[in-house]
Parts: C-alpha cells; sequence; structure tokens
C-alpha cells in the first residue's frame, strides 16, 4: 500500500513480538548507513516462550552473515536446552537453540516494494481457493536470495 510514497529505507516490524531496544538501535543504524536490505537476527534459545510454541524464520548465514536461506518453522518449542519443531504432519526436527532466526525484523531499501508486489501475485495465484494460506515474510525473502534477487545481511542483535 505504501509503494508510491516511500522512497527511502524502511523498516519492516511484526507489531506482536519484544525486539528490546538493542534490535531498534542495529536496524535504525543500518538503514542510515546501509545500502542493503537487512535483518536483525535473534538467537533462537533467547526468543522461546514459556508458553507454548512460536513461529520463526530460521536462517542459514555464510561467512559474511548474507542470508542464504530462511524456513519458516510455525511450531517451535522447548526441549530441555534445545528446541524442535513439530510440522503439520508429526515429524520432529530438533534444533540447537543456537540457530540465528527471524522475528520479522527487517530493514530494506525501496526497491523491494516490486520484488514483494510480484511474489505476492504468484502467491495469490497458486493459493487463491485456500483461505487459511498465509504469505510469510521470511518465506518471501527467501525465495528472492535463493533466485539472486535479493541480498539481505544479518544484523546481530
Amino acid at each position: 500500500m505504501a509503494a508510491d510514497t516511500i522512497n527511502e529505507p524502511l523498516a519492516v516490524i511484526n507489531a506482536d513480538d519484544f525486539y528490546g531496544s538493542e534490535g531498534y538501535r542495529v536496524l535504525a543504524q543500518h538503514l542510515q548507513n546501509g545500502t542493503t536490505d537487512a535483518m536483525v537476527g535473534f538467537v533462537l534459545r533467547s526468543t522461546l516462550s514459556d508458553f507454548g510454541a512460536v513461529s520463526r524464520g530460521v536462517c542459514r548465514l555464510d561467512d559474511d552473515g548474507f542470508l542464504q536461506g530462511v524456513v519458516e518453522l510455525t511450531n517451535i518449542e522447548r526441549d530441555g536446552v534445545r528446541a524442535r519443531n513439530t510440522d503439520s504432519t508429526g515429524r520432529i526436527t530438533a534444533l540447537s537453540g543456537d540457530e540465528v532466526v527471524s522475528m520479522n525484523m527487517w530493514g530494506f531499501t525501496s526497491h523491494i516494494f516490486g520484488q514483494f508486489r510480484e511474489y505476492f501475485q504468484k502467491f495469490l495465484k497458486l493459493n487463491d481457493s485456500d483461505v487459511q494460506s498465509e504469505s510469510y515474510l521470511p518465506s518471501t525473502v527467501n525465495e528472492l536470495v535463493l533466485a539472486g534477487q535479493a541480498r539481505a545481511r544479518s544484523l546481530s542483535q
């Protein structure tokens, strides 16, 4: 909706997560000085809830801290000092808790609007009859990164 009015770097942040002031500081500094898209990365263990499962984008980073891929896992819960995800088929994936995850605290340059529009149109065509489907921001970024159409740095938090 804002594509025609925003021409400068922007932050995209979920309203239902608590990020802490450091995440905002790191992202604001990047937006003032950065020329690439970015994601504030969090350590999974620090983002788990004692009150139930959470959704997180589990990230794969290169040695320079750039996102190589992100997979949205929608049912992650504590498992002792570790974590685990149970997918919709009941398959369990063990997680160390040390993974870098996205909690949807992103910084983008305004070029992203065209890419998001194109991705969302594809999503609508593929899911037009499934009212339960959801277009996840990390999945969108993942597809763009894998296609070589976007590059995002993980900002340590």
